[in-house]
């Protein structure tokens, strides 16, 4: 399933779980006027197609006292950016990784109790084999945090 396959009604429905993931198909059934049913059907849909990957909540990481850390890196000729990425992924205080166009070719947000930690952490993404040169930062202060916007 793609966009283009979304209708009105399940963009809706996206809006509302974005809004707060722990609403009731019962709630977002009514704020529709829709059957629960439906919505529950729906959302199977888009869970099955890949569309809804998860139900989670966005924590405040400043609050929970975990340090965030962003690693911008270029892999090497020859080496599969898709494959390292995966590998990367492996790493359970690893939270995103995109790939992406620009000064870096994938993008690493990670996790960590602090600098010693996040140095170590560091030293094994990037001694794998095919990364390249990299960058790293801390975030410092979170000033938007949001869910992906789905078009109205």
């Amino acid at each position: 399933m793609i966009m283009e396959e979304l209708d009105e009604v399940d963009s809706k429905i996206l809006r509302c779980l974005t809004g707060d993931c722990r609403l009731s198909y019962r709630k977002i059934a009514n704020y529709l006027n829709l059957s629960t049913s439906t919505v529950s059907k729906r959302i199977n849909r888009m869970i099955d197609s890949g569309i809804i990957l998860s139900f989670v909540p966005l924590l405040n990481s400043n609050l929970l006292n975990i340090n965030m850390y962003v690693i911008g890196a270029k892999v090497k000729p020859g080496y599969d950016v898709d494959e390292l990425a995966k590998s990367i992924g492996n790493e359970d205080y690893v939270t995103n990784i995109f790939l992406t166009v620009g000064s870096y070719d994938m993008i690493i947000m990670m996790e960590a109790r602090d600098n010693k930690d996040m140095l170590e952490k560091m030293k094994r993404i990037t001694g794998i084999n095919g990364i390249g040169s990299f960058e790293s930062f801390q975030i410092i202060d979170i000033k938007k945090q949001s869910p992906v916007n789905i078009p109205q």
